[in-house]
């Protein structure tokens, strides 16, 4: 699930169905999610296991607090701090909503 926050895209969750890893889906959702935006970020638990994969397909990242912040996009290191700053200011939302201040 994709966000905009401040006119950025922010991936909210990312997921695929556990009969369906392995085939290879994953690899084609996030080829469409690059199609569709020239610049992303995301936040995942520092201890999540598919970190290893999220290292693979971003351009860069940094730990705030519980949280790994990742970002793709030609903007990424100067769009850092905004990263960060938003990352950090979201509760968990694996059963919640974001905040109204998403669109």
């Amino acid at each position: 699930m994709i966000y905009l926050h401040a006119g950025v895209p922010y991936l909210c969750k990312f997921s695929v169905h556990p009969k369906a890893q392995g085939t290879g889906i994953a690899d084609i959702l996030w080829q469409t999610i690059r199609r569709d935006h020239a610049d992303l970020f995301w936040r995942s638990r520092a201890d999540n296991n598919i970190n290893n994969w999220y290292f693979q397909r971003a351009h860069g990242n940094c730990r705030v607090d519980r949280w790994k912040v990742f970002w793709y996009g030609l903007r990424g290191f100067d769009m850092m701090q905004f990263y960060k700053d938003s990352c950090g200011s979201l509760p968990a939302t694996f059963h919640q909503k974001l905040p109204s201040t998403f669109s």
